[in-house]
């Protein structure tokens, strides 16, 4: 699971009833790049993530491969080639609760043709890396 897309976390029976929030998430990941498309981040749902800063302890989202999680790659699909205003929610949220594992230094991987993806990302004041969609990267582990 790379996000929780069309998970429900409202009581459908009794709207009255608060949303269920989570303390920890772990996403699937079997390489060093958590790849995730812009179509799936912008709907992504990490919003149900508790960030209420009283709670102890901090929620946190990690990845089912641990520590090979090094860095985000972000690629455009289904027509979508940009964040919307839930995706750069979502992608700050899955930052600030990656476990230490991203911050504000992390290089977003991103395919070189997706130009304004790159260019929303540097206007936000993210380090951009331009990759070739076409080719492995070198450092990428495969776990099964």
């Amino acid at each position: 699971m790379k996000s929780l897309r069309n998970l429900q976390f409202h009581d459908i029976e009794k709207p009255s009833n608060k949303p269920r929030k989570l303390r920890r998430l772990v996403l699937h990941n079997s390489k060093s790049s958590f790849e995730i498309d812009t179509d799936e981040l912008n709907n992504a749902n990490f919003e149900v993530l508790d960030r209420n800063p009283m709670s102890i302890p901090k929620s946190y989202i990690t990845f089912s491969n641990g520590s090979v999680t090094k860095d985000l790659k972000i690629t455009s699909k289904n027509g979508v080639s940009k964040l919307n205003s839930s995706g750069l929610s979502n992608l700050s949220i899955l930052i600030n609760y990656s476990n230490g594992r991203f911050n504000s230094n992390t290089t977003f991987k991103v395919p070189y043709q997706d130009i304004e993806l790159i260019n929303q990302l540097r206007n936000l004041g993210y380090r951009v890396q331009e990759i070739n969609p076409s080719q492995e990267d070198e450092d990428d582990i495969y776990i099964p």
